[in-house]
């Protein structure tokens, strides 16, 4: 799943002074799974955002999983070793 960014990102979560550009490159890093549950939920491929029950059974997983799956996915964009804007 290739994803093109085209909103900015407005979440609690993810920082919204984060570059486009940046959480492009940060995505990378993510499986196709933590890409797709995030892209539907926070909207970021240009599309308005799913809710969690929504992005469950796109995904085929249940809710709780989605949101361990979204959890883990932002987890891995927030990693230092990444660097950039967004490392601690």
């Amino acid at each position: 799943m290739t994803t093109h960014l085209t909103q900015p990102v407005r979440s609690a979560q993810l920082p919204p002074e984060l570059p486009i550009g940046e959480l492009e490159r940060r995505m990378a890093f993510l499986d196709e799974r933590e890409r797709a549950v995030l892209c539907l939920h926070l909207g970021l491929d240009g599309c308005s955002p799913h809710h969690i029950s929504e992005v469950a059974h796109l995904v085929h997983v249940a809710r709780s999983r989605a949101r361990i799956i979204e959890a883990r996915a932002i987890s891995k964009l927030q990693h230092p070793s990444l660097g950039g804007p967004w490392a601690a």
